[in-house]
């Protein structure tokens, strides 16, 4: 499961944030807006690798309802 970086007013109190969980520090994920409607999974992974090592990419387009709404994508990457 995913945890929040920090939990709501931690610093206010003056306490440390919560410890990450190992498999959250191993890997880092990205998201990309306003891709061209044309965009693919394997394009978006390609372009995206020159910046590390990728270990899953996704691509969301939108309902063919919501024309105006631009694709979207998250990009993991695994730390080094």
């Amino acid at each position: 499961g995913r945890l929040p970086l920090r939990a709501p007013g931690w610093r206010a109190r003056g306490m440390a944030p919560p410890r990450e969980e190992e498999s959250e520090r191993k890997h880092l994920k990205v998201f990309a807006g306003g891709l061209p409607a044309t965009a693919r999974q394997d394009e978006v992974g390609n372009h995206f690798a020159r910046y590390g090592h990728i270990v899953s990419c996704s691509v969301v387009h939108p309902k063919e309802d919501d024309a105006k709404k631009a694709p979207y994508a998250f990009v993991t990457y695994r730390f080094a």
